[in-house]
C-alpha cells in the first residue's frame, strides 16, 4: 500500500473514531491474540469493531509488537539469526527474466515469474520447522529498503505464499535490494 493512502485511511478512521465518545477497546487481548497467531480470523463484525476503534487498533498494534519482541528474544536464546539473502548476485547469474530461489540459514525464498513479461510474480517462503515453532505470531519477509514483500503464517508445510503486488517491477527491484525474514 502507497504510504501516502495509508495515512489518509488511517486518518478517516480516526475521524469516524473521534465521533464515539466510548472509545474503549471493543476486543479482549485473548481474541486479539488468536487473531495475530492466525488461529482464528477476525469475522466481519470484529473487523468492523476494529475500523471504528481507535483504541482498539492501538491495541492490536501494541500487541503484534510485542509479540514481535518476544520471537525476536526466543530466536536470540535459541541462537537463530537468519541472515538476510542477496538478490543481486542470484538475479545476475540469471541473465533473462526467470526464477530465483536463494537458500539462507533456516529459510528459502522462491520467486517465481507468472508471466512471461515477469509483472507478476509468486513468492514462496519455506521455513525451518525449528524457526516455526519459536515464533507463533507469524512472519514477514521484508527487503533492505523496509518494503514488506510478504506476511502470514506458514501453512502444513512450512509455507508463506503470495504475489508480488507492488507498482515497481519486482525483477528491477532484486538487483538492489536483500531480502530478510523477520516475526511479524
Amino acid at each position: 500500500m502507497n504510504p501516502k493512502h495509508g495515512r489518509l485511511i488511517r486518518g478517516i478512521l480516526d475521524a469516524i473514531a473521534a465521533q464515539n465518545i466510548d472509545d474503549s477497546p471493543r476486543l479482549t487481548d485473548e481474541r486479539l491474540h488468536a487473531a495475530i497467531f492466525g488461529q482464528q480470523p477476525l469475522n466481519q463484525h470484529e473487523r468492523r469493531l476494529l475500523a471504528l476503534s481507535a483504541a482498539t487498533r492501538d491495541r492490536l498494534a501494541w500487541l503484534r509488537h510485542l509479540e514481535r519482541a518476544r520471537a525476536l528474544s526466543s530466536w536470540q536464546q535459541r541462537g537463530i539469526d537468519p541472515k538476510p539473502l542477496q538478490l543481486l548476485a542470484a538475479a545476475d547469474t540469471t541473465p533473462a527474466i526467470g526464477p530465483l530461489r536463494l537458500t539462507g540459514e533456516g529459510y528459502s525464498v522462491a520467486l517465481t515469474p507468472v508471466d512471461l513479461e515477469g509483472r507478476e510474480w509468486h513468492i514462496a517462503v519455506q521455513i525451518a520447522a525449528a524457526l516455526i515453532a519459536a515464533t507463533p505470531g507469524g512472519f514477514q519477509l521484508v527487503d533492505s529498503e523496509g518494503l514488506i514483500w510478504l506476511t502470514g503464517h506458514p501453512d502444513a508445510g512450512g509455507i508463506v505464499s503470495g504475489y508480488w503486488n507492488k507498482e515497481e517491477q519486482l525483477w528491477s527491484r532484486v538487483h538492489r535490494v536483500q531480502l530478510a525474514l523477520l516475526p511479524m
